[in-house]
């Protein structure tokens, strides 16, 4: 049976060959529409804390790329969108159900 996770390259399962990512490739992927990501750095003009979670909702292009974001406060009956670059978010992989319950 073939390895989870390996340092790049191919895998082979059988006769099938598949590229497989390295961790970091899986941490450093770009954005896309709905999906989750985590701030990497404080936003206080829109009180907004390294860490939080919010929701892609469109990606720019131009004059450099861009995610327009979309957060929820837990006791707030309103979201914030903030335009964001691409160094100040970090796409969130797998299941956030552990990260809302903490």
């Amino acid at each position: 049976m073939g390895k989870l996770l390996d340092l790049g390259g191919e895998e082979t399962l059988g006769s099938i060959q598949f590229p497989v990512r390295t961790a970091m490739e899986a941490r450093m992927r770009r954005p896309h529409v709905d999906d989750y990501v985590r701030l990497t750095q404080d936003i206080p003009e829109l009180s907004l804390s390294r860490g939080e979670v919010g929701v892609v909702r469109s990606t720019w292009f131009a004059p450099s790329v861009a995610y327009e974001v979309e957060f929820h406060k837990i006791g707030h009956d309103y979201q914030t969108r903030a335009l964001l670059l691409e160094g100040q978010v970090q796409v969130e992989e797998g299941s956030l159900l552990g990260t809302a319950l903490t």
